[in-house]
């Protein structure tokens, strides 16, 4: 969760760590997050583009194990390097993480619940592609959106309220 945990202005994004247009939005979601104080952004990261999405799908979760999923999230998506383990053991050093537990809460079981519930969501509402944001209990925005599409439709969702 992003912003304001106990925000009513609920939005849910999901997101592929490997989808450039995700990497892309990154900084904007910062930006709407910083801008509405009761805006509450849950972030459900789901591996759609194959083994990679995966590996780093499973290394964004487990990083929250170590209570660092937000910072990396943000190194891993912003790296530039070859896919893999060893991009993410060092991205994970980088980060201040302990990269072998990390490597090992990668395989685990609480890592594949979370994120099988998040592809169960994400076919209870036939995502078609990353990113997606559910905004409020109603509207879908999928696909790569602008700064002011977010912000128009939480302004729309606050004239709601």
């Amino acid at each position: 969760v992003l912003g304001n945990p106990h925000g009513t202005l609920r939005v849910v994004e999901f997101y592929d760590p490997r989808c450039p247009y995700c990497r892309k939005v990154l900084n904007d979601l910062d930006t709407l997050v910083a801008a509405e104080p009761d805006l509450r952004l849950v972030e459900k990261v789901i591996p759609v583009l194959g083994p990679n999405s995966t590996l780093d799908a499973q290394a964004i979760v487990a990083a929250g194990l170590q209570n660092a999923y937000v910072a990396f999230q943000k190194a891993l998506m912003s790296d530039t390097g070859s896919a893999g383990m060893e991009r993410i053991r060092r991205v994970a050093k980088q980060t201040g993480l302990d990269a072998d537990k990390l490597e090992r809460d990668m395989k685990g079981s609480a890592v594949a619940t979370a994120l099988g519930r998040n592809v169960a969501l994400a076919r209870s509402i036939d995502l078609d592609g990353t990113p997606t944001f559910l905004i409020g209990d109603h509207e879908i925005i999928p696909g790569a959106v602008s700064l002011e599409e977010l912000k128009t439709a939480v302004d729309k969702l606050k004239q709601a309220h």
